[in-house]
């Protein structure tokens, strides 16, 4: 049995939704949409709902009703999706926001900032930050993510009682688990051999004043400032980021475009495992020897009384 929890505006436990279905898309499009019939119309704009022990959970933004169905749709931001409406400002008269010390009490500090703390908290194992400048004008979800991730690892949220608690952990790698390899996991493994290997990085400016970064990958996969194929053998690609703040900036965005545009391709048909955003799956196949391992980027989860079911995608 599937408890969902609703609240009110004011976020009083009002009780517990039944008859329901739900579509949470975990971490692209960080929304929800939940359907109820006509007579079971008992959540309100501004409602909260939440699954205790798991990151289900969101905020009514709106409520449809579809005529035809006699049903209800209440839509809205999941949890990540709340952090992605929040803005990491540059300090008055500075270019960029900077922080250092105690990584959980930094974060804790953003989410004060946001007027979150009363919902939100980091919690669990910290670091000391030197010094981090966050990208100018980027979301709270994107530069809390971006900070854990220099450290290499990934962000869990859960929710319970009404609080979300966030942590910086290790993502788990589940290919060194014999339970990723078994007989009821498809997955079909498309490798790139021709990669491109010149990537044209166009940043701030117009026409002869443009910023432009060119950046090449050499026979072993490294990105270098070295030109390595010519000819047939050369495969170029153009890279626009004219937002960038800096050639710094530029450069790894392009960095990140190059490792995009090349990365081998693994679709999948998963169990639920139990795995969560950004741990890592993989499959080898027999035939060709193909190897590939990737990291979990969201999770849909279909939810109604009676069970969850979950569709991984890498």
């Amino acid at each position: 049995m599937v408890k969902l929890i609703y609240t009110n505006k004011q976020r009083e436990e009002m009780g517990s939704l039944h008859s329901f279905s739900a579509d949470v898309d975990v971490a692209v499009n960080k929304d929800f949409e939940i359907t109820v019939a006509q007579d079971n119309n008992i959540l309100q704009d501004g409602s909260w709902w939440y699954i205790n022990g798991t990151e289900y959970g969101g905020i009514v933004d709106k409520i449809g009703v579809v005529t035809a169905d006699r049903e209800i749709r209440y839509t809205g931001r999941n949890l990540r999706g709340i952090l992605c409406d929040k803005i990491i400002e540059p300090p008055q008269g500075e270019d960029y926001k900077k922080v250092s010390g105690d990584a959980v009490t930094v974060i804790n500090k953003l989410i004060e900032e946001a007027g979150l703390s009363s919902i939100y908290r980091m919690t669990g194992e910290s670091w000391n930050i030197l010094s981090y400048q966050f990208n100018r004008y980027i979301s709270l979800y994107d530069g809390i993510c971006a900070l854990i991730s220099a450290q290499n690892k990934i962000l869990r949220i859960t929710i319970l009682n009404g609080m979300v608690t966030m942590s910086c952990v290790e993502p788990h790698d589940y290919t060194e688990d014999k339970d990723c390899m078994r007989s009821d996991i498809n997955y079909n493994i498309t490798q790139i051999k021709n990669r491109y290997n010149h990537l044209i990085c166009l940043g701030q400016g117009e026409l002869k004043d443009r910023q432009v970064l060119h950046l090449y990958v050499d026979k072993r996969g490294n990105i270098t400032d070295t030109q390595v194929f010519k000819g047939f053998e050369e495969r170029t690609a153009v890279y626009d980021y004219s937002s960038a703040a800096d050639m710094d900036e530029l450069k790894s965005g392009g960095i990140a475009r190059l490792q995009e545009l090349n990365a081998d391709r693994l679709d999948m048909t998963l169990p639920d495992m139990a795995m969560q955003i950004g741990d890592i799956t993989g499959g080898t196949e027999k035939f060709t020897g193909a190897t590939v391992k990737r990291q979990i980027t969201n999770i849909i989860a279909k939810i109604d009384d009676n069970s969850i079911d979950i569709e991984y995608s890498v």
